[in-house]
């Protein structure tokens, strides 16, 4: 019996105890944007795209973006790749914001070259509640072995939100 009252002890309360996960969080904003820019001097070109920022610190940020474009003669254009940042507050509801993009675009028989993009822009964050925001950006595009170069105009709705997740101990 007292063999059988250990080993249940041991099921119930010392096992969970040892291998519960710790759950973590990290801030996060996710947006839907919409960008335009020159292709050349003859045809304009817009983006629509979704943009997703880790938030690191007090004013630091990193992410993720990908855009397909929408309007213009590109069918089937497309552009991806990663940004680094900062979000830097000036009051309760305003925010400058600057970033810079770099990644890949092509498709759509545009004039990219190889492919690769820098895109640096920097904008400004109108916070509607605590949640969503607006943001507005104005940039320059340069396709670094391509002929597109260009200054970009951006417009998007994001939300805040907390990304959930597991780190188990070792």
């Amino acid at each position: 019996m007292f063999r059988f009252v250990v080993l249940l002890f041991t099921l119930l309360f010392v096992i969970p105890v040892v291998a519960q996960p710790r759950l973590t969080k990290a801030p996060q904003t996710f947006g839907l944007m919409l960008k335009s820019y020159s292709v050349s001097s003859a045809e304009d070109i817009t983006l629509y795209g979704a943009l997703r920022r880790h938030l690191v610190g007090r004013y630091w940020c990193w992410g993720e973006f990908g855009d397909g474009a929408v309007m213009g003669k590109r069918s089937g254009y497309l552009e991806g790749g990663v940004l680094g940042g900062a979000i830097v507050p000036f009051s309760e509801t305003w925010s400058v914001d600057s970033k810079v993009m770099i990644g890949a675009g092509g498709g759509g028989g545009a004039p990219q070259g190889g492919g690769l993009i820098v895109n640096p822009s920097i904008g400004v964050i109108y916070y509607l509640n605590k949640r969503w925001f607006l943001q507005g950006d104005l940039g320059y595009i340069r396709f670094l072995n391509g002929d597109i170069e260009s200054m970009t105009a951006g417009f998007g709705l994001h939300a805040h939100f907390w990304k959930i997740g597991v780190a188990h101990e070792d």
